[in-house]
């Protein structure tokens, strides 16, 4: 069965998330798998038939110095005083005196 090796950035360590997606044009179906999970920034891909198109992307948290020095939080809660306002209140059917507004304007 045929087999791809691909790397990946060495500037990028990640998780062993990765999606496969079979392109093909024609009559025959082909099936791709993992066959080695990443290690050394690299991972293997092997198809059920020779010449498959494979498309992938791998999921991940970056480790390189900029990312670690600048991660961005998941989730923050709100300042006391913008709980209950919207950026866009229209878009929730609600009156624009519930718009978030800026420091000079409050």
């Amino acid at each position: 069965m045929p087999l791809s090796r691909n790397d990946i950035p060495s500037s990028h360590i990640l998780s062993d998330t990765c999606q496969l997606t079979v392109i093909g044009a024609g009559d025959t179906w082909a099936q791709a798998r993992v066959s080695q999970k990443i290690a050394a920034n690299t991972f293997v891909i092997q198809t059920s038939a020779p010449d498959t198109e494979v498309s992938w992307q791998v999921t991940g948290i970056r480790h390189d110095a900029f990312a670690d020095a600048n991660r961005i939080p998941v989730e923050e809660d709100k300042p006391e005083p913008d709980r209950g306002r919207y950026l866009h209140p229209e878009a929730f059917g609600l009156p624009a005196e519930l718009a978030l507004r800026s420091d000079a304007s409050n």
